[in-house]
């Protein structure tokens, strides 16, 4: 019995660590893929501003509001990553702790509303998302629309990798699967000593082999 106990308890233990190990490498390709989204965003949107025939103060007035908000999506979106499973907490409120790009230049409406909203993450990528369209409606960018709608595939990209790192922060290993190795755990650690003492004569040994077995 206590070989079968033993067993059921390495199985479980190395089954969790193997998805611990996944989820974390998991987690940390879907936050890589995503900020390469947005850089590529960025990127791609300040290079179809080339040879525009708008005037130079709409240009960078565009251009510096883009990277305001993309530095400020990236900081609410590592911010919310953090908390893990702690639901109550609003994390994104703390995006201004990071080191943004110039994010204190919005103005002061758009401050105030980020500040009062409830879902930061999601109001950063509208806004984005609006910048580009009035940025087409004006004619800054000397591409053609097509081309430009590459962009907003490349946004949802991002947003899709940032809800699989979202799921694997949030959503913990299943309740039963944790409390039964709970269990097996304490039960193994009841059991062992008891057990050590009847096979092993020496108390060296077994104090040697219960410490092996528990820990």
């Amino acid at each position: 019995a206590f070989s079968s106990v033993s067993f059921l308890l390495g199985f479980l233990i190395v089954f969790r660590t193997s998805q611990a190990y996944t989820r974390f490498w998991d987690g940390c390709a879907a936050l890589c893929q995503m900020q390469g989204e947005w850089f590529d965003v960025s990127s791609c949107l300040i290079a179809f501003c080339k040879r525009s025939k708008v005037d130079e103060d709409s240009i960078e007035k565009f251009q510096a509001t883009l990277v305001r908000l993309v530095s400020l999506l990236n900081g609410c979106i590592l911010m919310d990553l953090s908390t893990g499973f702690a639901a109550d907490e609003q994390p994104a409120d703390r995006a201004f702790e990071l080191e943004l790009i110039d994010a204190e230049a919005l103005d002061e409406e758009s401050l105030t509303t980020f500040y009062e909203a409830n879902q930061k993450v999601e109001l950063i990528f509208q806004w984005i998302q609006g910048l580009v369209v009035e940025a087409c409606n004006d004619h800054l960018f000397s591409v053609a629309p097509p081309i430009v709608s590459r962009v907003f595939q490349e946004l949802a990209d991002g947003m899709v990798h940032y809800h699989q790192a979202l799921k694997i922060a949030k959503m913990p290993l299943p309740f039963p699967y944790v409390q039964s190795m709970e269990l097996l755990l304490v039960l193994h650690w009841i059991i062992t000593p008891p057990l050590m003492c009847m096979w092993v004569t020496s108390p060296l040994w077994t104090g040697i082999l219960t410490f092996v077995q528990v820990f």
